[in-house]
């Protein structure tokens, strides 16, 4: 296992792409961990046994087309290259989930775009993965049982801290709108619990007060 090395798994049924592949990463100097297959049989293999981080796949292959493929990759960011420009093929191809859609010109130039289109493509796939786990956190903060606030941490101490979320348990616990603590430092928060205990003290002591008045002597 090289570190730092890209996983990559190319699926080319032409013997001379894939030559010009390996040629064109081992001269390059391209940090790819790479591995060639011919078929879709082959493909759905390999893809069960191991992961890759890049899986690029000629769209036409001997037993299959690129959108076989796709039923077969995990999580891995895919990359199709074709001989034949379809735009109704980059379209659907863009709506499976392919990242990019390459077409293959008889110098085989595009190999050269090829680490741009990789490094785009993984960049595209952290963003959305990114994406993904924020609203899978704002769903669970959203639907928790307990009241959650989220603030806007400042260096200048708590008081310039802002209050910029609060879930439905807050509002139900605190009675306490969304609108009426956004922006504001949840400090007033600690005060009126302050001042509560101060004003069930007071209802303590006065109660207490009134028993000893009433109690004979």
């Amino acid at each position: 296992m090289k570190n730092n090395y890209l996983k990559v798994l190319l699926i080319e049924d032409d013997r001379v792409d894939q030559l010009a592949f390996k040629r064109f990463v081992d001269q390059s100097g391209l940090k790819y961990d790479y591995e060639v297959v011919s078929s879709f049989r082959e493909a759905k293999s390999i893809l069960t046994e191991k992961k890759f981080d890049v899986v690029i796949t000629d769209y036409f292959l001997g037993d299959g087309t690129a959108f076989d493929v796709f039923n077969h990759v995990a999580d891995s960011t895919v990359i199709i290259t074709t001989g034949t420009g379809d735009e109704e093929i980059a379209v659907r191809a863009m709506k499976t989930g392919a990242y990019d859609y390459l077409i293959k010109d008889p110098d085989r130039n595009y190999l050269t775009v090829l680490p741009v289109t990789v490094e785009n493509a993984l960049k595209q796939k952290k963003a959305d993965d990114n994406k993904k786990r924020l609203r899978l956190l704002e769903s669970a903060v959203h639907h928790a049982f307990d009241p959650v606030i989220i603030v806007k941490h400042s260096s200048a101490g708590i008081e310039n801290t802002e209050i910029v979320y609060v879930n439905k348990i807050f509002t139900k616990v605190t009675g306490y709108q969304p609108a009426e603590v956004m922006g504001k430092s949840p400090e007033f928060l600690f005060a009126k619990e302050i001042d509560e205990n101060e004003i069930n003290c007071t209802k303590r002591y006065h109660r207490t007060k009134n028993i000893r008045k009433k109690t004979p002597s």
